[in-house]
């Protein structure tokens, strides 16, 4: 199973998680009940991702498309940022911005 982990899907999972859980309790959870490598896979991951704790945080927001966008479209195109950020590991703003406008 962790062969077949993407980092997005990781990535996701602490999205999912937050704010009630994170990736650290997660893998402590499957420590305890299955002592498999899957939990220091996943704690490892979570680890080098940065985002042990808490998901990561959104590289565009909103005050980011007021320029190109107005009312609610503003919330789609944060939406479709964060998601193409997670989905292609896109760490560059202008990029990312660029991508949400094109797609």
């Amino acid at each position: 199973i962790t062969e077949s982990l993407t980092d997005a899907q990781i990535k996701w999972l602490a999205f999912w998680l937050a704010p009630d859980l994170s990736l650290d309790f997660l893998s402590r959870v499957i420590a305890l009940r299955y002592k498999s490598q899957v939990s220091q896979f996943l704690y490892n991951r979570a680890h080098s991702l940065a985002i042990l704790f808490a998901p990561q945080a959104p590289l565009l927001l909103g005050k980011d498309f007021l320029d190109v966008a107005q009312g609610a479209t503003i919330g789609l195109l944060v939406k479709k940022a964060y998601q193409l950020q997670i989905d292609e590991n896109i760490t560059d703003m202008r990029t990312l911005k660029k991508r949400c406008l094109s797609s």
